[in-house]
């Protein structure tokens, strides 16, 4: 590696010390950017990813789709191109990272929405189950009651002959 020195583009200067960085940065970036992975997926490979989201296979979220190609080390040489060519570049590619993390953003968005939606879906599914629970309980409960007036009326009955049959007998 160079040091920092007095010189500008002579070996061991300035220039060839921040070449040297920016190729770390650019080995970096790019190891990080072509081996990220989810789930054992690659990432960024242009690849698509699609969640189902309802009971039909039309119900989906696809994630955007973004290639990630290397950074052209040769563009980003000061010691070969001047500093605007660089910046130039490297604004080109802070650009496109800006409009894929806008839509990766949006996704993000979509995702929460779908994860409240099914959440309020859930609440409501349950609310109705404990509505048809409290119905089935409702109906035991009054069929219960019927068939106490039913003993009731008959015991009542049943009474009522004992104590006739009683007074015919004493007459």
């Amino acid at each position: 590696t160079s040091i920092l020195d007095n010189s500008v583009r002579l070996d061991r200067g300035a220039v060839v010390y921040i070449n040297n960085e920016i190729k770390d940065i650019i080995s970096e970036v790019n190891d990080q950017l072509l081996n990220s992975s989810h789930n054992k997926q690659n990432l960024f490979t242009g690849n698509s990813f699609s969640f189902h989201t309802g009971a039909n296979a039309e119900n989906s979220i696809t994630a955007p789709v973004y290639t990630y190609t290397a950074l052209d080390g040769d563009t980003l040489d000061l010691t070969v191109n001047s500093a605007e060519t660089s910046l130039t570049y490297l604004d080109g590619r802070i650009n496109e990272i800006r409009n894929v993390k806008s839509q990766y953003a949006a996704f993000s968005n979509r995702i929460e929405n779908e994860i409240d939606y099914i959440g309020d879906a859930l609440l409501q599914n349950t609310q109705t189950l404990s509505n048809i629970v409290d119905t089935d309980m409702a109906m035991e409960t009054s069929r219960l009651v019927k068939y106490q007036f039913l003993e009731d009326a008959a015991l009542s009955m049943y009474m009522q002959t004992r104590t006739q049959k009683r007074d015919v007998m004493r007459l």
